[in-house]
């Protein structure tokens, strides 16, 4: 065996010259992944949006539609990211009708849009089109991260609507929030209107590198620590460059509806304290008279656990307040194997435990 002038086997500083130029080659020549591929059809579309309904995996066993009502920054693909990690999947096998709204990518014709636009002409919509689809003259809805802010909204006007509400990792009280993107964007540091009336819509680059910045060793040389570390195995490597691909795809934010979203419950909590209106309606949480429950990660420094759950807690009339909490960060609520192993079947259950059977 070869060795160093010291004496010691070479082999293994061979072994990490070799992986290190792999992991590079793999850096600069990624593989071609694919995301989002559980077969779904269009049965709803209006200007970018539309509702992908997916096609069973199991027997549907209840009647009563999800709705998944994802943020408007990045793609809803995260929730269908391959078919072992993937939350439509694990909906999917439980025997439950599953819609997605996709928002699209909005253009510059689109800087206008508000939060009124999404809540009560977009979502009501799509809830209307997917229980037009399944019979039905309500639905469940899941709403993730921003989403779950504009379910709420929607749940507040639409009650007869929504037969249960789940929030997951969802920005809502901001009275308690200790997370560096909240006192980031409070009104004293951050001009939302000085950026939104110079960019107009709110590019991914911009989103994406504040979010970066909050871990900002973990997300540059960490990422190439970690590639570094699975350049070896080929399942590994290609489930890095999925979330990649999920990561560099995102679109544009209407300014307007992200000026009104920073301004309304970041900068004033109005949404939590009861006072937000969109379309000159006051979002009433005393309206909110459904089963909600709450999905966390008890690690996420993008939404704290206590923004969403805290929020629950201010809620008078919400029945069956249930609390889901997973050891996993903002994104491995839904990618983490983790979380598909030990939440995911307890969250399937509690909708199962509030639709109508088929």
């Amino acid at each position: 065996m070869s060795a160093d002038v010291s004496g010691a086997p070479l082999a293994p500083y061979v072994d990490v010259v070799n992986r290190g130029a792999k992991a590079m080659q793999l850096y600069l020549n990624p593989p071609r992944v694919e995301v989002g591929e559980t077969p779904a059809d269009v049965v709803w579309k209006e200007n970018k949006v539309r509702v992908l309904r997916y096609r069973p995996l199991a027997e549907r066993r209840h009647k009563t539609p999800i709705v998944i009502v994802y943020a408007l920054v990045n793609r809803p693909t995260i929730l269908d990211l391959q078919p072992d990690r993937s939350v439509v999947h694990r909906l999917l096998e439980g025997g439950h009708d599953v819609y997605l709204i996709d928002w699209g990518s909005p253009t510059p014709l689109d800087r206008h849009l508000t939060l009124d636009d999404y809540v009560n002409r977009y979502i009501h919509n799509a809830v209307r089109a997917a229980c037009r689809e399944a019979g039905t003259e309500d639905a469940s809805i899941l709403g993730y991260c921003m989403g779950g802010a504009m379910a709420v909204m929607y749940a507040s006007f639409r009650p007869e609507r929504v037969r249960a509400l789940a929030l997951m990792a969802a920005p809502l009280d901001f009275s308690k929030d200790p997370s560096l993107l909240k006192q980031w964007a409070a009104e004293e540091h951050f001009d939302v209107d000085t950026l939104t009336d110079a960019l107009g819509n709110i590019p991914p680059e911009f989103l994406n590198g504040g979010f970066s910045m909050l871990k900002p060793f973990e997300n540059t040389m960490g990422k190439l620590i970690s590639l570094y570390q699975i350049a070896d195995d080929p399942k590994a490597v290609e489930n890095y460059f999925r979330m990649e691909k999920w990561l560099a795809e995102g679109p544009d934010l209407p300014g307007e509806t992200y000026r009104q979203y920073i301004k309304d419950l970041y900068q004033r909590n109005r949404l939590a304290e009861g006072t937000m209106e969109i379309g000159g309606r006051r979002v009433a949480l005393e309206a909110l008279d459904m089963p909600v429950c709450t999905i966390t990660g008890l690690g996420d420094h993008l939404v704290p656990a206590i923004s969403t759950e805290a929020f629950v807690e201010r809620l008078p009339n919400a029945t069956d307040k249930t609390k889901f909490e997973a050891p996993s960060g903002h994104i491995g609520l839904s990618v983490s194997s983790r979380s598909h192993r030990d939440l995911w079947p307890r969250v399937v259950e509690w909708f199962a435990r509030h639709a109508e059977p088929a």
